[in-house]
């Protein structure tokens, strides 16, 4: 009795959901299609456009002296042929309890070298010798890069003498106005190795071995070596 009006409702009921989720989906659809173009969906995109500001610019520093590596070598100014007309350089070696020669050497800048043998050594008494001038300007290069001026005494800054039976080396330099005489004793084992260095350095630019002789021992050719600590 009831059949034909029921399916006429059951089929519109259909038909009004089916409508209804059509339309929620296109309308969830809609709303992803507006949040894909939204600028907020690709925030990192946006970002990466954005260039950073540019700092702004310093001035350059004004070009000053290149640093020094430590380690380096300082170059020293070259001895002119004035300052080195007007320079000495003297050497006394004194006796020790043993055999060690002892004389005196100078060398003037002219490159006139006076040589004064008194004990324990090949020739005895003075003799004169001459050698290049650029042997002495070499020397004086060398007091200029050990700053003999400024060196300090053997022995100020430790307990002296380490050794009681040494000689001496007695250097005086006179040089651009100034004059030092060092009394080197070589007991002091705390001495610079400077000091050593030009001691030899004075009897090889002088030639002092024609005169000296076989040193031998402790006393090794051109002049002693730092005692052994």
């Amino acid at each position: 009795m009831f059949d034909g009006p029921s399916r006429s409702v059951t089929a519109s009921l259909r038909w009004a959901a089916a409508t209804v989720v059509a339309l929620v989906l296109s309308t969830v659809a809609g709303i992803a299609a507006l949040a894909a173009r939204s600028p907020a969906a690709a925030p990192s995109q946006s970002r990466q456009a954005v260039a950073p500001p540019a700092a702004p610019s310093q001035p350059r520093p004004a070009a000053g002296p290149a640093a020094t590596t430590p380690g380096s070598v300082v170059p020293v100014p070259p001895v002119s042929n004035a300052e080195l007309a007007r320079a000495r350089i003297e050497m006394e070696r004194t006796m020790c309890y043993g055999h060690c020669p002892e004389y005196e050497v100078t060398l003037s800048g002219s490159g006139k070298v006076l040589y004064d043998g008194k004990e324990n050594v090949k020739v005895n008494g003075r003799r004169r010798a001459r050698i290049d001038r650029e042997k002495v300007r070499q020397l004086l290069g060398a007091f200029d890069r050990a700053k003999f001026f400024d060196l300090p005494a053997a022995g100020r800054d430790c307990a002296c003498p380490s050794y009681t039976d040494l000689s001496s080396a007695v250097v005086t330099l006179t040089w651009r106005g100034r004059t030092r005489r060092l009394d080197h004793y070589h007991g002091c084992t705390c001495a610079t190795q400077a000091l050593f260095d030009l001691e030899r350095q004075i009897d090889q630019a002088a030639g002092t071995d024609r005169w000296v002789g076989d040193r031998g021992g402790p006393l090794a050719t051109s002049g002693p070596h730092p005692p052994h600590q």
